[in-house]
């Protein structure tokens, strides 16, 4: 047996025959750069570690990419592409073949007529599953890519079956991504509900190792320790379950069973750190702001400090209290009982 790495200056018997044209669009991505001729190997050749059988046939699509129609069965790694499937090389490495007829090839089976993809040491990426196949304890789903790192191990597939991961329920054809065989997160479908909140669909909900959730956006408003957060808060958790922060765009204020809408800059509140800023604790009211019997006006900013209580406000008008009249950019700070003053 001859053994060589294909060339494009290389000379070969030519079938007389040219390229099918809906094929050659389909191999090369949509991206038609004419046709060209097909070769017949007259000898048995070795690309990549494959041994390609003699009379194969092949064409050139430039100077760095090759493809094989292999007439034969075509041992490949530890599987077999079958007859009549196409491999594709790159600068003399394999980097994907499509499949003549549904195969099994490392114990997933993959869609006839579609792309197999390979890394470097012929270790399959991805492919499209020719029907539902367990992949690694996982049922995934049928006409839909599996990704595989290279080591072997599933990355992402969608889920075939409605399954119950991490205590929270998925329905067929979520998303599911794993990192190191542990399920890092999922893209929802629908509304889920994980750790008694409703997490929002088409969002991504993520899990620490331990199957605890990292993050999620609330598809509800929802209260925690006395803070009504909005829809669309991202909330944030430890790996013991506990929040540990949350970011939104606004959210309500409860004081004295009265709701004040606020705009959030950066505060902690009951052990929560709500952020969007990342510098300071701090509150621009959305609305007129009732506090201890005083009522500052819609735009006032209010300060919290380190335990999680209203500490002072900047006022941005004019305001009057206890028969006294203060100019707009009065700053009030709380004695304890919550009666502003005015440091002298």
């Amino acid at each position: 047996m001859r053994t060589k790495i294909i060339s494009n200056s290389d000379t070969y018997k030519d079938t007389g025959r040219t390229v099918d044209a809906e094929t050659y669009t389909f191999l090369t991505g949509g991206n038609d750069v004419g046709e060209r001729k097909v070769y017949a190997s007259p000898y048995a050749i070795e690309m990549d570690g494959i041994t390609i059988q003699k009379d194969a046939r092949f064409i050139f699509l430039n100077k760095s990419d090759v493809i094989f129609y292999c007439l034969n069965d075509q041992p490949i790694g530890s599987g077999v592409v079958p007859a009549g499937s196409l491999l594709w090389f790159h600068d003399g490495q394999l980097v994907s073949s499509i499949f003549n007829a549904d195969t099994s090839f490392t114990d997933i089976n993959f869609k006839k007529g579609s792309a197999l993809y390979f890394y470097l040491g012929k270790q399959i990426s991805s492919g499209v599953l020719a029907k539902d196949t367990n992949v690694q304890g996982f049922m995934l789903k049928e006409n839909t890519t599996v990704n595989l790192y290279e080591n072997g191990q599933l990355c992402e597939g969608r889920l075939a079956v409605s399954t119950t991961l991490n205590g929270a329920f998925f329905i067929k054809g979520t998303l599911v991504v794993l990192d190191n065989s542990v399920l890092e997160h999922v893209e929802l479908e629908e509304d889920v509900l994980a750790k008694s909140y409703l997490f929002r669909k088409n969002s991504t909900l993520h899990f620490h190792p331990n199957g605890q959730v990292s993050v999620g956006m609330l598809a509800r408003e929802e209260e925690i320790r006395g803070i009504s957060f909005s829809k669309l808060s991202d909330l944030f958790f430890d790996d013991k379950g506990n929040i540990i922060k949350a970011e939104v765009e606004e959210f309500v204020f409860r004081h004295e069973s009265k709701e004040y809408p606020l705009f959030l800059k950066d505060a902690e509140i009951n052990g929560v750190t709500i952020k969007l800023s990342p510098k300071e604790s701090w509150l621009i009211t959305k609305t007129a702001f009732s506090y201890k019997g005083v009522t500052y006006p819609a735009g006032s900013v209010l300060y919290f400090d380190g335990n999680n209580h209203a500490e002072s406000i900047l006022v941005k008008e004019p305001i009057s209290i206890n028969r006294k009249s203060y100019p707009a950019n009065t700053h009030f700070w709380f004695r304890p009982g919550g009666t502003p003053y005015v440091p002298k």
